[in-house]
């Protein structure tokens, strides 16, 4: 009776430890979650700011980096919106996290491309690589998602408003969370700068003025041109929300 007592006890002590190493050995196959790394490119097409905006975020699952490059006089608002003109000189680096955007566009890359990107960017930072209509905000983030492995492909010259188009046709996320405000102020403003052009021309002919009627009616066809744009802008925008 007692052999039998310590048999069942074996038993019992050796299906736990089976159970046991069952277990750990499920949890040692179970796959680790992996970690995705990804740049994000944000473009603010420029709306009532001076000028637009192109910057990256890079993350890797956890921590986010906001990046953007600009003129050393440039002067932003607390939102990042450029609020006064800056000449040409040195660039550098700026913390983007709050800066506004109209369309992003997310893509996976490897861990070797997040850390390629972040070197990329402490380069640019600490080189004070200047800031010029040829190398801009726009230049600086297709230069980091190349580094990082997601080379772009976008012709013509970068401007934001280049890389908007590009994103709107080419999986770019709209930021619906935005209002059309910004876009139908500058609708006023070009529309205020025709009538001033057309006041101009009214007055170079009513002075004779060949040379003053040539070049306000080369402004009003600027002029002209850019209200159009505005126009357009401002209908995509109220399309945009009314598809939300």
């Amino acid at each position: 009776m007692h052999q039998l007592k310590r048999w069942l006890a074996m038993i019992v002590i050796v299906s736990c430890f089976v159970r046991s190493s069952s277990t750990h050995l499920m949890a040692l196959k179970r796959p680790m979650p992996q970690v995705t790394h990804t740049i994000t490119i944000y473009v603010d097409e420029g709306a009532a700011a001076l000028v637009g905006h192109v910057f990256v975020e890079l993350s890797d699952g956890h921590n986010r980096l906001f990046r953007g490059f600009y003129p050393e006089e440039a002067i932003t608002d607390a939102f990042g919106k450029e609020t006064a003109l800056f000449r040409v000189a040195g660039g550098e680096v700026r913390d983007d996290k709050t800066h506004d955007w109209n369309v992003k566009r997310t893509y996976n890359i490897t861990k070797e491309g997040f850390e390629r990107a972040l070197r990329g960017i402490d380069q640019i930072r600490e080189q004070g690589t200047s800031w010029w209509l040829s190398q801009n905000c726009a230049d600086f983030a297709e230069g980091v998602a190349t580094t990082a492995g997601v080379p772009l492909h976008i012709a013509g010259l970068h401007r934001p408003h280049v890389f908007g188009e590009y994103f709107r046709s080419h999986g770019g996320v709209l930021n619906r969370a935005r209002d059309c405000s910004d876009e139908a102020e500058m609708v006023r403003l070009a529309e205020k700068g025709l009538e001033g052009s057309r006041a101009g021309l009214a007055w170079s002919v009513q002075a004779q003025s060949a040379e003053g009627v040539k070049n306000w009616q080369k402004a009003i066809e600027g002029d002209l041109e850019r209200l159009n744009n505005e126009r357009l802008q401002l209908q995509r925008c109220l399309v945009d929300h009314a598809q939300k």
